[in-house]
């Protein structure tokens, strides 16, 4: 015997199943996922990097602390100095604990950001922040293990600028990625994360 449904039980049914599909959604794909299931940084042990004192550093650097790494370039018109700014406001307002927290600025342009253009460029920002530099093999290490973009534009002969991914990287101790915090992010949210990290 076939079931005759209204169009109004029709209606309410779709609605339900509607409603059961985004709330699957929301759970499965929108909630962050658990640290268990995040991507484990691997730092290569050959790694040879200088910072903006000029003092040589390699993987070590990166290990067995936690970590927030973004990556730019001194002559980054708009991006990198705003991001830099931010860090520096983000940790003002989370305050306390801070300094566990190693912040790294990786140039993704070496042929300009030299140890010494950097050491100049980053007295702009907190003197919490490295400003990390090396060869472009080099880096290139570090832009394979975050998964990083970075490509060189010409605007002419003579001048370039350099594309990038903008994301600043949360790692932990353990080299895995705890969150990330997007370009743009609002104030209230990027704390919210900062925090989160400092207390896990």
């Amino acid at each position: 015997m076939k079931l005759k449904l209204t169009t109004s039980q029709s209606l309410l049914i779709l609605l339900v199943t509607a409603i059961f599909f985004t709330s699957v959604f929301a759970v499965l794909v929108l909630k962050p996922p658990t640290l268990s299931f995040l991507k484990t940084i691997t730092f290569d042990t050959s790694l040879s990097l200088l910072d903006h004192d000029g003092t040589e550093i390699n993987s070590d650097h990166f290990k067995n602390q936690k970590m927030m790494i973004f990556f730019g370039f001194t002559y980054c018109p708009e991006i990198c100095p705003t991001t830099l700014s931010d860090i520096s406001i983000w940790l003002d307002e989370v305050g306390t604990n801070t300094d566990k927290i190693q912040i790294n600025f990786v140039t993704v342009d070496p042929e300009r950001d030299t140890a010494e253009e950097l050491n100049k460029y980053m007295k702009n920002f907190s003197s919490q922040i490295v400003g990390i530099t090396g060869t472009q093999i080099e880096l290139e290490k570090l832009f394979t293990a975050f998964g990083v973009y970075a490509q060189k534009v010409p605007f002419d002969e003579n001048s370039y600028t350099v594309d990038h991914s903008s994301s600043i990287y949360l790692v932990d101790r353990n080299g895995k990625l705890f969150d990330v915090i997007s370009y743009g992010e609002s104030l209230e949210n990027a704390v919210k994360k900062l925090t989160g990290f400092l207390n896990y």
